[in-house]
Order: C-alpha cells, then structure tokens, then sequence
C-alpha cells in the first residue's frame, strides 16, 4: 500500500508515500496539481504535486449507490475527465461530479486508453476490446486474441497485448480492420505495451524481460533481459521503466528514440500531445486559421 516517486535521471526513489491501508492502490493519473491514486471500491487518494502530500481517502460519488467496482487501469481524457478500468466494466468519472459506467464487462477490463476519437478498454476474460464513443458513449466490440491485457495508441493505431497467444493485435480505430502478429520469438506472456515513437515496446511477463516490435519494418526487434515477472511498463522520452513483480523492484532501459509519432510523413497536420496526454492534430483548416483538436482525420 505504498507508492514511491523516483528520479528519472538517476532511477533513485525520491519519496515514499504509505496510502491508506483500505486502498488497495493499482492505477494512477497526474491531473494537473495532483496525482490521483485508485484503489478498491471507488476510493481513491490524492497526492498533492506541490506539497507532496496524500490526502485522506476519498470514495467517488456513484448516484445509485449499487456500483462499487475495484479500479485496475486509469488513463486521463480532456478536463477533468477521467476513463477507468475495473472488475465489472468501463467507467467515465468527471472528478468535479459523478462516477458513470460506460459499459458493463464480461469480466475484468485490465486496461484503458484513448486514441482516435474514442475510449478503448481490453476485456481480458472475454478476449475482447471496446471501442466507447466519449460523448455517446456507443460500444463496438472488438474480437482479438487470448485474454487481452495491455493498450496503446500509435498515433495510427490501437495495439492489443495478447497475454495467453503470445501475439499482438493492431486494430484501426474508424474501420476496426484487425490483424495478429506473432511475437513468440522473443519470448512469452506479453502483458503491457508502450509506444517510443518508432517502435513498440511490451513486457513479457514469463521470460524476465520487454521485446520491441519496430512498426515501421513490420518486424519483431530484440529481447532485452530486466528481472523477474515483467508487468507493467512506462516510456518517459528517454527510458523505458519496467515493474518487476516477482522481486518488487523497476528497471530502467535506455532507447533513446525520443517520444513522439511514427516516422510516416503527415500530409495534413501536426499530431501533437496535450498536457493531460491526450493526442491531438493540429492543422490549418478551410478559413487559413491553425487549429488544434483531437479529430485526428484532419491529420491523415
């Protein structure tokens, strides 16, 4: 029940906050002043980026008072909206008002992301991913392939982490075309993915380590050994960090790639990401005015 800050530069642990005992903390978001940390049935804490202090626990507010989901994943979209994973579905929470679920799982959504206009979330136990209009809050469903884990987003496309079928699935966000790629070369049980600007890279949880897979080349890339039981992983421009759940420990590996998109030209537009990390194009549209927004079609 603890969550550190480390040091990017140097990989060391500049602080160590104890959450309240009752959270059970699995996913996190930086708002804008804070950091917020969820947990089990709807509660959350706080951790204030100035004081660097946590608040007390919060339980987030649900109108029917029925739904009490366990928060596994968390990914911020515009304002102070906030998309969550849980154990029964996919949840919209505008941290000024109410808890609303978008969608109802067939078990557990492991995790959440955005791209291409819509909210998307992988249903490990129905090896399926949703596709949420985040307005209409519509669903398509998705087939991929053996429990769905990790998400995320090229700039082009959704890419799926197959844990049990040692593959990936990339899906293109407006048609859902769909194709599997096998990366069991590399190793086994891939469970979460990062995008470093060119390629893909994936912990691969029962080999000790992350693959990459180069997008561009449409070819797996290399193995690189980090410690036992990879989970989840995070790319901060420079580094990949990996979790590695067997001994409680972080890796950091150097790429060196620069964050950013694929290296494909863009005919339209700019894509750019926002301060809350959403993806947005910026372009110059029919009146010679430069716009920005996160219709992405004005970039392809």
């Amino acid at each position: 029940d603890r969550v550190l800050r480390i040091n990017a530069s140097d990989g060391q642990v500049t602080k160590d906050y104890a959450m309240n005992s009752t959270l059970n903390p699995k996913a996190l978001v930086l708002g804008d002043e804070q950091v917020f940390v969820f947990g089990d049935a709807r509660r959350y804490q706080t951790i204030d980026l100035l004081s660097a202090t946590p608040s007390g626990l919060n339980t987030m507010f649900e109108p029917t008072g029925l739904l009490n989901p366990n928060i596994y994943s968390a990914i911020r979209g515009d304002g102070t909206i906030v998309y969550l994973g849980a154990n029964d579905g996919v949840y919209r929470w505008d941290t000024t008002l109410e808890l609303v679920r978008l969608k109802q799982s067939v078990g557990a959504v492991y995790d959440i992301t955005v791209g291409g206009g819509y909210v998307w979330a992988s249903d490990s136990t129905g090896d399926v991913v949703y596709r949420i209009h985040p307005t209409t809050y519509a669903v398509d469903t998705i087939t991929v392939g053996n429990q769905p884990m990790g998400l995320v987003f090229d700039g082009y496309y959704i890419w799926v982490a197959n844990l049990l079928d040692n593959s990936l699935t990339r899906i293109q966000p407006e048609t859902l075309d769909v194709q599997t790629i096998d990366i069991s070369a590399l190793g086994s049980r891939p469970y979460e993915l990062i995008f470093d600007g060119a390629s893909l890279w994936f912990s691969l949880r029962d080999s000790n380590g992350i693959g990459s897979y180069h997008i561009s080349k449409g070819e797996v890339g290399e193995f690189i050994f980090t410690n036992l039981s990879t989970r989840d992983i995070l790319f901060d421009g420079t580094f990949v960090w990996v979790s590695n759940y067997a001994n409680n420990s972080v890796s950091r590996v150097s790429v060196a790639t620069g964050f950013g998109q694929s290296n494909s030209t863009v005919t339209k537009g700019l894509y750019l990401f926002g301060q809350s990390g959403a993806l947005y194009c910026l372009y110059v549209n029919g009146s010679g005015v430069l716009t920005a927004n996160t219709t992405l079609t004005n970039c392809q």
